[in-house]
């Protein structure tokens, strides 16, 4: 079996992990506050993230993951609401994220998957309430949008910069077509994260979102551990220390 094809079968059962990874998180009440954009679901208390000195809620939780001796830092949350999008922020600011994995499109098959919720001029900044948002810069690679994104807190002056990550090759309710791009976000995400927990989100938070998230997780795995992903007749995934990172199988 060929790289790619493994690959492929690795992101597809990361899509079925991952989900189940971050259902384990939310539970079902009453949709209440209108800030929600999936009917009914919510995170668990020992989980959720609150913002803001009052700790309202945000539709967004905590995942930690260990690897090896490291602690992975995520925040799973749904892809913006027009009325959220200043909680968002906030949330952002708060807990001093510096990347912003954004796995969705905002409109897919005439649907609005996620409110635009980031400056697209470098001389229009966004007003969120407490802050200016200011688009310093950005690229448009192959696969990916890169945003750096300056955070201004209009009462402090304080300011605080965001990598804007949008991955665009993951069509809804399908999968990525190269998977080595996925990986290849990944790696660059990494690779330009610093600080706090790395922000990720698709439309409801849970199937994109809990990929992303799994195959972080794996490929961390692989470069601490000498974790080897293999692919049984059955499409199940196991994971066997390696002695040599170079024996890919």
């Amino acid at each position: 079996m060929g790289y790619e094809t493994r690959l492929k079968r690795f992101v597809y059962i990361c899509f079925q992990g991952g989900s189940e990874l971050l259902r384990n998180s939310f539970f079902f009440l009453i949709e209440r506050n209108g800030r929600f954009d999936i009917e009914r679901l919510y995170y668990y208390d020992k989980a959720r993230v609150l913002v803001g000195d009052n700790q309202d809620y945000i539709n967004a939780s905590y995942i930690r993951m260990e690897v090896g001796s490291e602690e992975l830092f995520y925040i799973s949350c749904q892809g913006p609401l027009p009325s959220t999008v200043p909680d968002f922020w906030q949330m952002v600011w708060e807990n001093r994220s510096d990347v912003i994995a954004m796995m969705t499109q905002d409109v897919e098959r005439g649907r609005v998957k996620c409110h635009r919720y980031w400056p697209e001029k470098v001389s229009c900044p966004l007003d969120t309430g407490r802050f200016h948002l200011c688009l310093e810069n950005q690229q448009i690679q192959e696969y990916f949008h890169i945003k750096i994104i300056r955070m201004v807190e209009k009462e402090s002056g304080k300011t605080h910069f965001v990598r804007h990550l949008k991955f665009t090759r993951w069509p809804d309710h399908g999968v990525p077509q190269c998977s080595e791009q996925l990986v290849r976000f990944i790696r660059y995400l990494r690779a330009v994260h610093h600080k706090g927990p790395v922000t990720v989100h698709c439309s409801a938070g849970i199937g994109q979102t809990g990929v992303l998230i799994c195959t972080d997780v794996i490929l961390n795995g692989q470069r601490t551990t000498n974790v080897r992903v293999r692919y049984s007749e059955h499409n199940k995934s196991c994971f066997e220390q390696q002695k040599s990172p170079d024996n890919i199988g």
